[in-house]
């Protein structure tokens, strides 16, 4: 009988082994503004939505369905400003707390053996790494020999240390998940010193993905390749002059590029450059990647919708001409282009479901107030649950003159054509409806205001001093 009991005991032990969910619980510290989280999995430079949840005093609980791969993952809490926290899961619990603004560098583990091990490979790799730098930096200005000598000895101390603990963490790592990770963070540091910084920085090219296997399927999960990709391009091939480092950063692209044989990888990263580029609003580097990659692409991977989104960041560019807007009240049209002239216009999108927004468009409704020289026409990028809450609050945005609804949000026709990817979003127009900056926030744009009238306020200024000048003369 006992051993009937010890048995169903085990297979129920065994079911809810089956059965159970794994947690991931966060603390942010110090507590923010921050109402919820959206949990993803990272697929590449890819996405997918698993799980959201609420903060309460900056705590947060998220569910992982059973039965989902092991991986990166991602909590996003900030969608305007892009902050969030990657963490890798392999079927544990996780609880992790985490500074707002840093979280890649100020997190610590609770819960996670993955996570506490990667963690604190890269505390211990970090200071090592930073050592090395520092040395190589001194050296660059080291004027006599006893300098010189003491510097090789410590590097090579060092070095020596650090391809130890290196390979130490490797073979700790062997079982984890984390083995792919750390084993791909590892760097190349040359044997020797070196004197003259182009010799180094052709040196840091040459062997930048010595240790990273682009046909790793656990890092191709992940934002690895990418953020790596990202550094080697921005930050190894740059100059002082735009021309030059357009140069530099197209044969780093062809580089990469090269390097990369699994062409649905090749096709994100290529669309990740896109993307990059095209918020940089580098149209030179954007022409020559459509020309010279993606159309080359076999075209069942050749996204047409995503030709167009790309060509539609160039419709914002600082300088040109506002895209059209139109719509009609209580059965009356009107568009961007036909309402009377001022001297400034204001183009604001933003949605009732996004809880920035709802902090900070009532605060720009307030700045308007004394703003007669400023027009403002406000898209909210609703559905159709949606648009009844953004209809009422409307009615308290009283300096906003016009309200457009734009539904479909993202895909709304609008949304498109200023290419937006976030809310609240600004665009600053001048009197002929030309874009005329793109201030970040609402902080951005009252500074923009304030410098254009601190203009104003000199120029009668100067104007009195060169007619001083012609009656002085």
């Amino acid at each position: 009988m006992l051993r009937k009991v010890i048995f169903g005991f085990a297979c129920f032990l065994f079911g809810l082994s089956l059965t159970a969910q794994d947690t991931i619980k966060g603390q942010m510290k110090p507590v923010k503004e921050y109402s919820w989280v959206i949990l993803y999995q990272l697929k590449g430079v890819h996405q997918q939505y698993i799980a959201n949840a609420t903060v309460d005093n900056g705590k947060f609980e998220l569910v992982i369905p059973k039965g989902k791969e092991t991986g990166m993952y991602r909590i996003l809490y900030d969608n305007k400003k892009n902050l969030f926290l990657d963490f890798i899961y392999n079927h544990e619990n996780v609880d992790v707390v985490f500074h707002p603004d840093y979280p890649s560098v100020l997190a610590e583990y609770k819960k996670s053996d993955e996570n506490k091990f990667y963690q604190k490979y890269l505390d211990v790799i970090s200071e090592d790494f930073n050592a090395l730098d520092s040395a190589q930096v001194a050296y660059f200005q080291v004027k006599n020999d006893d300098s010189d000598n003491e510097l090789n000895a410590f590097y090579h101390k060092k070095l020596k240390q650090t391809i130890a603990t290196q390979k130490d963490f490797e073979n700790q790592a062997k079982e984890k998940l984390a083995y792919h990770f750390v084993k791909a963070n590892n760097r190349y540091y040359a044997r020797n010193l070196i004197k003259e910084t182009n010799q180094y920085m052709d040196t840091l090219r040459m062997h930048y993905f010595d240790y990273i296997d682009f046909n790793d399927s656990v890092l191709e999960r992940s934002s690895f390749f990418m953020d790596r990709i990202i550094d080697y391009i921005t930050y190894l091939h740059t100059s002082n002059y735009a021309k030059k480092t357009n140069e530099l950063q197209k044969k780093a692209i062809k580089d990469v590029l090269q390097k990369i044989d699994k062409i649905t990888l090749k096709k994100d990263i290529i669309e990740s450059f896109l993307f990059m580029y095209a918020q940089q609003e580098n149209k030179e580097i954007t022409d020559y990647i459509f020309k010279n990659y993606y159309n080359k692409l076999p075209l069942n991977l050749q996204d047409a919708e995503f030709k167009v989104m790309i060509k539609d960041f160039f419709k914002t560019t600082i300088g040109e001409k506002a895209p059209q807007i139109a719509w009609d009240v209580y059965g009356k049209k009107y568009d961007l282009y036909s309402l009377p002239e001022n001297e400034y216009y204001v183009v604001l999108f933003w949605s009732s479901t996004c809880s920035h927004c709802l902090k900070e468009v009532p605060k720009f409704n307030t700045f308007l107030k004394e703003k007669k020289n400023i027009t403002t026409v406000a898209v909210g990028l609703e559905s159709d649950e949606s648009k009844a809450d953004w209809k009422e609050l409307t009615f308290d945005l009283e300096n906003i003159k016009h309200h457009v609804l734009g539904l479909g949000k993202w895909q709304n026709k609008y949304s498109r054509d200023y290419g937006i990817t976030g809310t609240p979003s600004y665009f600053i127009l001048d009197k002929d409806k030309k874009i005329i900056a793109k201030p970040y926030d609402l902080k951005a744009l009252e500074e923009f205001f304030e410098k254009e009238s601190l203009k104003k306020e000199s120029k009668p200024n100067n104007e009195k001093a060169k007619n001083e000048s012609k009656k002085n003369n």
